[in-house]
């Protein structure tokens, strides 16, 4: 619902007002110092999104090698889980 339905009836029959003086300037001597906040966000994402390439990079090296398990930096080696599957849950509930 408008606030002022008669004046943005005024507004659509006459149209906006282009002519007359600008508004002026706003004042700037007591303006804050301008702080890059989002530098340290960009530059985390960037370098996350790096380590990501990377770390696919060697996995496909090492796919093409058939080397299973490697994680780029270390030493890894694949250990199979001998831990039984959990039981099979019926609406919430252990079978």
């Amino acid at each position: 619902m408008m606030k002022h339905p008669l004046k943005a009836l005024a507004i659509a029959w006459r149209g906006v007002k282009t002519k007359g003086p600008m508004a002026p300037e706003i004042p700037m001597q007591n303006q804050r110092p301008a702080q890059y906040v989002f530098d340290i966000n960009v530059q985390l994402t960037l370098s996350q999104i790096r380590a990501n390439e990377a770390r696919e990079k060697a996995a496909k090296a090492a796919q093409d090698l058939g080397i299973r398990g490697v994680i780029p930096g270390a030493i890894a080696l694949q250990v199979m889980s001998t831990k039984p599957r959990a039981k099979p849950m019926a609406r919430g509930f252990a079978l």
